[in-house]
Formats: C-alpha cells, structure tokens, sequence
C-alpha cells in the first residue's frame, strides 16, 4: 500500500507543528525558570497584611488578628 501525496503532507505538517511546540515549551521554560515573579503576582507578605488590616481597624489586636486569620487558612 503506497502513501498518497496527501497523507505525505499530513505527517510532515503534524512533525513540524510538533517540533515547534516543542521548541516553544523548551523557550518558555527556560524563561520562567530564570525571570523573577513579577511583583503583580506575588502576594503581599503576612505582615504587611497584619499591618493594613490593624490600621484600618484600631480597636483589633494583633493576637486576635493571627487567632482570625489562622482560622481562615492565612
């Protein structure tokens, strides 16, 4: 049974996109691995959350504050 022209184009199609995704996988990766988190993504330390939410609520004690926080898995 002989390969139509067809089906020829089809595999080499299919193992170029393949080698492309692979390269971009590979650049992407090396990427990430060596780029810093960017300072929108990362989250704010605990402290400083402690901090804000003191601030805004002055009658809140710091203990009571890590007790609720604690509770919610912070």
């Amino acid at each position: 049974m002989s390969v139509s022209g067809y089906d020829e184009e089809f595999a080499l199609a299919m193992k170029t996109k393949l080698k492309l995704n692979r390269e971009t996988r590979v650049k992407r990766q090396r990427r990430t691995a060596s780029e810093p988190i960017p300072s929108t993504l990362r989250l704010p330390d605990r402290d400083a959350i402690i901090r804000e939410v003191l601030a805004e609520r002055p009658g809140l004690t710091r203990e009571k504050l890590l007790i609720q926080m604690a509770a919610l898995g912070f």
